[in-house]
């Protein structure tokens, strides 16, 4: 179980948090970075659409969302895919914003990024692939990663934090399971997409933890990832989430190790940032209109995290200049999102300062 969010010396060994780990990957850029260059982005993120069918209590878009009018236009997001393939950025990411899946040619978009060699990671709540089947082909062919929002283990939970009485868990428990079942059909060594449930953990399903366990084991998904509700009237109170920990561990230790992998991950909450984000420069956000954002908490500071607009031009026209340059220093921390999980970075990129010469040497 992944708890710890910073680098730890424990005997004089030194400890990465393995939901930041992946960071080393990229090390160059992040020497670049840290030498005050813009690199090319490691993965560009897309909010394809502003809006969504679903009104979870927790969502911290939803007194953003439009209609089913507010969505990426196909073409501008055709011509930004054939920019960043002809620049060598192939990994994407959709989320949102609203409910990435809604978009009306999502399946033509997803065959899209197949065909060009993207790699793409997923946020959904997934009911869109209930309705819609064939979706789920285009995802196994281009997906590293799915992450469905589930948040429940059984129906009437599920409809109360999702906001809709028409809803059922089961239909998106039919889903994941059909996906579990043809990634690893594959019989891959290193299957693909790996499939993971994200729980918000909240007064109204605190007491279905220890069952989402169970329930993700059953389903046959490669992660679960939990995470607190924060500063909302659901959260739940710190005094007794110790005890939630306590029974989860408990749990998760009579899990073998090879068959599930279990985040657990703080909210967004708590006091102001101190430091500075750096590593957000590589990861922009590109939103349903087709501005360009520093990160994916822009929604409060649109105009000073604005940094272009693809429906206007291309991409590269303005990454890197001395206009982007100067919003990314002009970031004030203190309005940025509490335990920002860009944040969870700063450690690997201290570690890459001080160790990457040694990195080609195995």
């Amino acid at each position: 179980m992944v708890m710890a969010m910073c680098t730890r010396k424990n005997n004089g060994q030194r400890w990465l948090d393995a939901t930041a780990a992946n960071l080393i990957a990229c090390y160059d850029k992040v020497l670049k970075t840290l030498r005050g260059e813009i690199p090319l982005p490691e993965v560009v993120e897309f909010f394809p659409t502003n809006f969504c069918t679903f009104a979870c209590l927790y969502c911290r878009c939803n007194r953003y969302h439009g209609d089913a009018s507010q969505f990426l236009d196909t073409t501008v997001w055709g011509r930004a895919l054939d920019e960043f393939a002809h620049m060598g950025v192939k990994t994407v990411e959709l989320s949102g914003g609203g409910e990435p899946l809604e978009h009306p040619h999502i399946k033509d978009i997803l065959n899209r990024m197949a065909e060009q060699g993207f790699r793409v990671g997923l946020i959904t709540n997934g009911y869109m692939i209930a309705r819609k089947p064939e979706l789920m082909d285009p995802l196994l062919r281009c997906g590293d990663w799915v992450r469905f929002s589930v948040d429940a283990v059984t129906d009437a939970v599920y409809r109360k934090i999702h906001g809709s009485g028409d809803l059922s868990y089961r239909a998106l428990r039919e889903v994941i399971c059909e996906m579990v079942r043809k990634v690893k059909a594959k019989g891959e060594v290193d299957q693909r997409p790996k499939i993971g449930v994200k729980f918000v953990i909240q007064k109204l399903n605190k007491d279905q933890i220890i069952r989402a366990v169970d329930e993700a084991l059953a389903l046959g998904v490669h992660y679960v990832q939990f995470k607190w509700l924060e500063e909302h009237r659901y959260s739940v109170p710190s005094g007794e989430r110790g005890g939630a920990l306590e029974d989860l561990s408990g749990k998760l230790a009579q899990v073998p190790k090879d068959r599930l992998t279990v985040d657990v991950l703080p909210g967004y909450g708590g006091s102001s940032a101190k430091e500075r984000c750096l590593m957000s420069v590589l990861h922009p956000v590109i939103d349903w209109d087709g501005r360009v954002y520093i990160c994916a908490f822009f929604h409060h500071r649109r105009e000073s995290h604005c940094i272009g607009d693809i429906s206007h031009g291309p991409f590269f026209q303005f990454w890197g200049t001395a206009s982007h340059r100067e919003r990314i220093h002009a970031v004030d921390s203190r309005r940025c999102v509490p335990n920002c999980p860009v944040l969870r970075y700063s450690h690997v990129v201290e570690f890459i300062r001080k160790d990457a010469f040694r990195f080609s040497y195995i």
